[in-house]
């Protein structure tokens, strides 16, 4: 806990123009739901990019001590192959994260393909029902798919 107060105390003293977000709640909704406009966000957690004023991620590399990545919003999507934020978002909710997990059977790769082919220009609601009757071809035997399982996602 020292070591987050120091953390804190040092980036706030090196420039009046940051904002640090001490998060008493679970740290994406906290820091997604404060953030500004074109806001950068240092975390481990990578859903951080599917909040709207966040649009660049600082992360810790995996095995890597002091070692950080920049994520950029418009490269993830590249990456993923998605077409819209709404996309991302969407992504962000049907696969597993802080709130709710996988439709069991489908993955990051099964997911990612079903979202490429919804319609960007509905709203995440509309994009997720349909996403559900695609996914249910997808999920395992006798496992009931239904948008009860992502409400906490959606909040």
């Amino acid at each position: 806990m020292e070591d987050k107060n120091n953390l804190s105390q040092g980036l706030a003293g090196q420039d009046s123009r940051l904002h640090v977000c001490r998060c008493t709640t679970e740290a994406d909704f906290c820091i997604g739901h404060g953030a500004t406009s074109g806001s950068i966000a240092i975390s481990s957690d990578s859903d951080l990019l599917i909040y709207p004023n966040v649009t660049s991620l600082v992360r810790p590399l995996p095995k890597k001590h002091h070692a950080y990545g920049i994520y950029e919003r418009e490269q993830v999507l590249e990456a993923l192959g998605l077409p819209t934020p709404q996309h991302l978002v969407l992504y962000g909710i049907v696969t597993s994260n802080d709130y709710s997990n996988n439709i069991p059977g489908l993955g990051p790769v099964n997911n990612t393909d079903i979202i490429r082919s919804i319609d960007g220009n509905e709203t995440v609601k509309k994009m997720l029902d349909k996403y559900i009757l695609a996914a249910a071809a997808f999920a395992k035997p006798g496992v009931s798919v239904d948008a009860k399982m992502f409400q906490p996602s959606l909040r």
